[in-house]
Parts: structure tokens; sequence; C-alpha cells
């Protein structure tokens, strides 16, 4: 056969056994269960089960993450329930490995099958006499497009004209001719002079209506919501803040506060200061890594503390949604203490949860997670495991839709 013949089978069965439906093997293969240096990891054994049950145990059981079932001989089966991680198998005959179903864990396993099959390929290829491998298959990074600037002063008069709005702007209007955007000279100044002109306005006006609260958005959240590690502590919020205040003439209050949890971002909410400010928009900045998730050891710490980011988070959101703000959610995002093969999985599982559920939330995960090392950040964009530098922070902001944030309104309640 031909070696385009032989890279088209290649291709073709590596895109088969990259689907990432049910029990998936650690790595595409059939034999015994392996976690980091070839250890079995720890385990509890179940005779004479059929696959099926011995599935079901494992779905029924918390600490279970992955099963190992063997066939000894024509009338022995054995069942092992392993509570580590498998990362890999050994090729022994009768035995197949597979982890327990998750969300988190199929998107995980895809993108190693995916990068398994751009190795075989490139290694058939160099087989066949060319000397140079394929480049790594590029990541899948959808980036927002950063926000237009503002508009001259004279064409936002003309957009609020036009859009006949009964409150303009407290400002004052320029002049219709010889103000700083005529393109005609004032009279006895011929074309062709340079004249001093009026600078524009750098700050836009004032939303029409007043609300009770002299903040219109409010953001909780963590160190990385507050800016840290950003030249001179100016990160993502930093970014929204500026481009809600020239955009749409909205006040905003970072309120973030370092190493806050769900249950400090509460105290932070509930706190005499943000209790009677009734904000148009409240923005909420957390993630898993401060939660916990983090030092989880096992899979089944990871899923609890994943359990309870969600749950807090979830009461955050309500008791914004009773004060009559509108909520937006700080979507996850990497740090270098997580691995793939566990807290990437249960990152990737709380990012899809918060997907459903139906409110604002900035994708950070898809912008800066590194597709080669699933759970970590993009090469060059931290300044420590837990922090996006200036550059990370811009990725982040560039994921933010500012137009989400026009026409807020007061709360009713």
């Amino acid at each position: 056969r031909d070696a385009k013949t032989m890279l088209l089978i290649l291709l073709l069965s590596t895109s088969i056994l990259s689907e990432p439906h049910g029990w998936l093997s650690p790595d595409g293969r059939n034999g015994a269960c392996r976690t980091p240096g070839d250890n079995h990891g720890s385990y509890d054994e179940v005779w004479d089960q059929t696959l099926t049950v011995c599935q079901s145990r494992c779905i029924e059981s918390p600490e279970c993450v992955a099963i190992e079932y063997t066939q000894l001989g024509p009338k022995f089966w054995r069942c092992e329930l392993h509570k580590e991680v498998p990362t890999h198998t050994v090729p022994i005959a009768g035995n197949v490995c597979y982890l327990k179903p998750s969300k988190g864990r199929a998107a995980v396993w895809k993108r190693q099958q995916q990068l398994q099959a751009h190795s075989a390929v490139s290694a058939t290829i160099l087989q066949y006499g060319r000397a140079e491998l394929l480049p790594p298959p590029p990541p899948v990074i959808v980036a927002a497009k950063p926000p237009p600037p503002y508009p001259p002063l004279d064409k936002t008069w003309a957009a609020h004209m036009a859009a006949g709005s009964a409150a303009a702007p407290r400002a004052q209007r320029p002049p219709s001719t010889a103000s700083a955007y005529s393109t005609q000279p004032p009279r006895g100044q011929a074309h062709g002079v340079q004249q001093p002109q009026q600078l524009p306005r750098t700050q836009p006006p004032a939303p029409p209506r007043q609300c009770s609260c002299q903040y219109d958005v409010i953001l909780i959240g963590s160190s990385v919501a507050f800016g840290q590690m950003a030249h001179g502590d100016f990160g993502w919020s930093s970014m929204l803040q500026r481009a809600l205040q020239q955009r749409y003439g909205l006040t905003f209050l970072n309120a973030a506060v370092p190493g806050s949890d769900t249950h400090l971002a509460m105290n932070t909410l509930r706190s005499a200061r943000l209790a009677a400010c009734k904000s148009r928009a409240v923005v909420i900045g957390l993630a898993p890594a401060n939660q916990g998730l983090r030092r989880a050891t096992t899979l089944h710490e990871a899923e609890t503390v994943a359990s309870n980011f969600l749950s807090g988070l979830r009461e955050l959101v309500d008791l914004v949604k009773q004060r009559g703000s509108v909520v937006f959610l700080g979507g996850v995002y990497p740090n270098g203490a997580y691995s793939p093969q566990l807290h990437a999985e249960v990152l990737h599982d709380v990012h899809e949860t918060m997907q459903t559920w139906g409110l604002p939330l900035f994708n950070f995960l898809s912008v800066t997670e590194n597709p080669l090392a699933m759970g970590q950040w993009l090469p060059g964009i931290s300044a420590d495991a837990g922090h996006p530098n200036t550059q990370g922070h811009t990725l982040m902001y560039n994921a933010i839709d500012i137009s989400l944030f026009a026409n807020l309104q007061c709360p009713l309640i």
C-alpha cells in the first residue's frame, strides 16, 4: 500500500477512537489501568460480576473514578473499582480499563486523542521518507473582538438625536461650525493653516436616569478580579471599568477581595456598604481554586469542591437577583497547580454547568487555557500559578461582550 492509503486508514481509525462517549480508555487502548509511575493505584475488588454490573457499582460509588475488568480463564471475572484516576494502560491480555463517564473528562480525553493521532500521523509520514514532523494542531481559541473606540462627541449627539432620546446627555453640544470636528475652517481662515482645536471630551455623559446606588456596576470576586499581578493592578476588571465608563457612562465599583471564595464573597455582598446599594448589575468573578480545587488529590475531593463552589455561586446569584440587579458571571480559568487528569476535568464540568444557568457568562477558559496541557495557562500569559499577567488579563477582557451592559435599568425593588 502507498503512503497516502496508510495515512487515510490511520486517520480514520484515530477519529473513531476519539469519539468521547460512554466509558473511555485513558489512552484509547485495551489493557490494565495504571497511574503515574506505572503504579496500580488504590482500588476495591469485586469478583464474578458482569461488565455492566461493574460499571453500575462504579457509578453508585462516589469514590470510584475508573474500572478495570479482567477475564481470568473461562469462568472467573474480576472487577476493580479504582479510586485514583488512571493516566494510561499497559498491554495485558484480557484486561480493559475504562474511566467513569464525565463531561469534563470527555473534553480532556478527546484532546489527548487528537494529540495522539497527530503524533501517529507524524511518525507515519516520517517512516515514509519525510524528515520533518507535522506541526502540532492549532489550539481552538475564539477571542472576542476588542470594543471599538468611543465615538467623537458630535457623533454621539447624532446617535442620541437619531434614537429620539428624551433625556440628552448632560454636555454642551459642540457648535455646528468652527468646532473641533468641523471640516470647514472658521471664517477668514484659509485652508491648510493649523489652528488650536478644542480637545474632545474624555468622559462620556452619565446615564439619563440616576439610580439610588451611586455605582451602576459592582464587581465582587477574588484576586484575579481585583487585578492582582497585572501591571499597576490594571487587570481585566479595570479594562472593563474603563470601557463601561467611556461607552455607556456607567460608574463601577471593584469590591473584589484577594483570596475570596464563595463564602467570603457572600460576606462582601452582605456588607453594610453593599447591602444598601442596589446597582444596575453585579459581576461575580470567582474561581474554584480558592474553594480548594487546587489542593484536591482525588476525584471525590475535587467533585466535592466543585459542588460546594457551584452551590455557593448559586446563593450569590439568588441574592443579587433578590436585590433586583442583573447578574454577570466571570467564567472559570486555568491554574498552574491543576493536573489534566484530575483538576481539568472538574474545571470543565464546572464551566459547562455554569453555561446552563442562562446568565451572561464571560468565557475566560476558552481564551486562556493551554490546549496542549488542559487546565494550565497558555504559555507567556501567567505571572504565577494562580494569576494571569497583563497579557493574560487582556485576553480575559477581550472575551467580554461589552454590549451586554447596554440599556441596564435601575432595580425596581
